[in-house]
C-alpha cells in the first residue's frame, strides 16, 4: 500500500511539473494582412505542431468548397514546430471570409487561420458612387477604390492628380470596362515619394462621361530613425531559429539578404517569410541555423534593392 502511494504522489509531481510547461506552449496563429482583396499575398504563421513534423495546408472558401493549397517553401515545422508560409490569393477569388487550415501529419494537430478575400464595398445602407480604403496613407500607400454610374463594358479612364499636377504613368490597377452593374473596382499605389497634400483619383467613362473623382491624401512620411536589423536571440544552437526584424527602408521596397560565416565566406540565406519591407519601412523574416552550421560568430546582411540602405546583424552560434 505504501509503495502505491508513493507511486501515486510521484506521478502527482510529475503532472505538476508537465502541465504548466504545456499552458505556456500554447499554439499562436497569425495571418498579415488580415484582409485584402484578389491578388494579395499573405504571410501565414502557425505554431503547436512537433518539431521537423510534415503538414499539409488547404482552403475553406466563403462558400464551404474545400479548397487545394500548396506553398513550396512549406515541406515540414521548423526545430520548434513552428511554419510560416506564403499563399497569394487567386484573381477569380470569392470576396468573404476565408480559412487557412494546416495539419500536422504526426501530430493530427490542426490550426484554423481566418482572413478576408474583398475589395472596397459602400458603407451599408448607402448608395455612394465612390469610395476608397483607406482615405488617406504615407506615400507608397496601396489606395483601393471603386466608382459606380457606367454603361456596362463601358471602357473607363483614370488619372491621378496631385499637388503638383497630373501624374505620370500612376500604378493603377483595373479592369478596362465597367461590369455588368456599372462598377469598376481598381486600386493606385502612390509613389514612394508623393509630395504630402490633397490627391485625386479621377475615373471617367468614355462613353457616359460620367466622371467620379475619388480624394484621399498623401500623410508626411513619418520622421524614422536610421535603419537597422535586429535579431533575437543573440546567441543559439544549431538548429535555433533567429528572427530578424528591419526598418529604414523605403516602402514596400525589396530587399536582398545573405550571410556572412564565421570564416569569412559568404551564404545564401534561405529564411522563413519574405524580405520586403512594407509600407512603414520594416520587415520581417525567420532562419533557423543548420544542424552543421559553423560555430562562431555570424551576420545576417540586408540590403535595400532601391534605396541601397545595407544592415547587419550580428549573432553567434554556439
Amino acid at each position: 500500500m505504501n509503495k502505491l502511494r508513493r507511486s501515486i504522489l510521484l506521478v502527482g509531481m510529475l503532472c505538476a511539473l508537465v502541465l504548466p510547461q504545456a499552458a505556456l506552449a500554447a499554439p499562436v496563429t497569425n495571418v498579415q494582412p488580415p484582409a485584402g482583396p484578389p491578388g494579395t499575398s499573405f504571410l501565414f504563421f502557425a505554431s503547436g505542431f512537433a518539431a521537423n513534423e510534415r503538414v499539409g495546408i488547404w482552403l475553406n472558401a466563403p462558400d464551404g468548397q474545400v479548397v487545394p493549397a500548396s506553398a513550396p517553401e512549406l515541406r515540414h515545422t521548423n526545430a520548434y514546430g513552428d511554419a510560416s508560409w506564403t499563399w497569394t490569393a487567386p484573381d477569380n477569388a470569392i470576396d468573404g471570409a476565408w480559412q487557412m487550415v494546416i495539419h500536422g501529419i504526426q501530430s493530427t494537430q490542426t490550426q484554423v487561420i481566418p482572413f478576408t478575400i474583398g475589395q472596397v464595398a459602400p458603407p451599408a445602407g448607402t448608395e455612394q458612387p465612390s469610395g476608397v480604403a483607406p482615405a488617406h496613407g504615407v506615400p507608397g500607400t496601396l489606395f483601393r477604390f471603386y466608382a459606380t454610374g457606367f454603361e456596362f463594358r463601358e471602357p473607363i479612364g483614370i488619372t491621378v492628380r496631385g499637388p503638383s499636377g497630373v501624374l505620370e504613368h500612376p500604378i493603377v490597377s483595373n479592369p478596362n470596362a465597367a461590369g455588368p452593374e456599372g462598377r469598376i473596382d481598381g486600386s493606385w499605389t502612390s509613389p514612394t515619394d508623393a509630395t504630402p497634400g490633397a490627391w485625386q483619383i479621377v475615373v471617367r467613362g468614355s462613353n457616359s462621361e460620367v466622371e467620379r473623382t475619388i480624394s484621399v491624401a498623401i500623410d508626411p512620411a513619418p520622421t524614422s530613425p536610421p535603419a537597422q536589423l535586429a535579431v533575437s536571440p543573440t546567441t543559439g544552437t544549431p538548429g535555433a531559429r533567429f528572427v530578424f526584424s528591419a526598418s529604414g527602408f523605403h516602402a514596400n521596397e525589396h530587399i536582398s539578404v545573405w550571410l556572412n560565416l564565421p570564416n569569412g565566406r559568404v551564404q545564401e540565406a534561405r529564411i522563413e517569410g519574405r524580405a520586403q519591407a512594407g509600407p512603414d519601412g520594416h520587415a520581417g523574416w525567420g532562419w533557423i541555423a543548420p544542424s552543421d552550421a559553423p560555430l562562431g560568430t555570424w551576420q545576417m546582411v540586408a540590403h535595400g534593392r532601391d534605396s541601397g540602405i545595407e544592415v547587419v546583424a550580428t549573432f553567434v552560434v554556439q
